[in-house]
């Protein structure tokens, strides 16, 4: 019994060593995972900033195109707000330059007057659907009016002058044909007469500027 019982002592002590060994080795085990933990930690936080900064570019990208592209700015705006909000989750000091350029972007969007396409299109449709109903162009006459016929319907004066000195030009015109070109002259009676009757106005209008 003696024996048995030093055999036992001697297995307690050697459980006891071994775990004595275990709480020695503890605290760097401890040490060594908080490492670890960290480690990851911080590498998952790189790679969430990272993340997030990739969707801000991507958002940006989208609003230039809908912009330049597409010309649609509401979609335009949309794409630029979601960009600041990834910005701001970040929560980065670095990118306020960045977020200050977005709002004044979206200020600027905001501000723009956009035209009403549906009023637009209501007018057009409307002018579309009365162009049956528009009066037609003025009738034009069959037979023009000579001047003869403007001569006696002229009023007495110096339009009733002038349109007599037109037509006695007019009659008085002579076509000659010379070297393939065609002009225009006034024989030498019909030059007299325009003398005799451009001296008529003038005694008309110093008889008129009498008393």
């Amino acid at each position: 019994r003696v024996e048995a019982l030093q055999e036992s002592d001697e297995l307690a002590l050697d459980v006891a060593r071994d775990m004595n060994r275990l709480l020695e080795g503890l605290p760097e085990r401890l040490r060594l995972l908080e490492e670890r933990v960290n480690a990851v930690q911080g590498t998952s936080a790189d790679a969430k900033r990272r993340w997030l900064r990739a969707e801000a570019e991507y958002y940006l990208s989208v609003a230039n195109t809908e912009l330049i592209l597409g010309g649609r700015w509401q979609n335009a705006i949309d794409a630029l707000e979601f960009a600041d909000g990834k910005l701001r989750e970040l929560g980065s000091p670095s990118f306020s330059g960045v977020r200050q350029l977005i709002y004044e972007e979206l200020q600027a969007l905001r501000g723009v007057q956009l035209p009403d396409v549906e009023g637009l299109s209501y007018s057009l449709a409307r002018l579309a659907d009365g162009v049956e109903s528009l009066p037609l162009g003025a009738v034009v006459p069959t037979s023009p009016v000579t001047d003869e016929e403007m001569l006696e319907s002229a009023e007495p004066g110096l339009n009733r002058i002038w349109l007599s000195l037109k037509q006695a030009i007019t009659g008085m015109i002579s076509v000659e044909r010379g070297d393939g070109s065609l002009y225009r002259a006034l024989t030498v009676e019909g030059q007299v007469l325009v003398r005799r009757r451009l001296s008529r106005p003038s005694t008309a209008a110093s008889m008129t500027d009498g008393p």
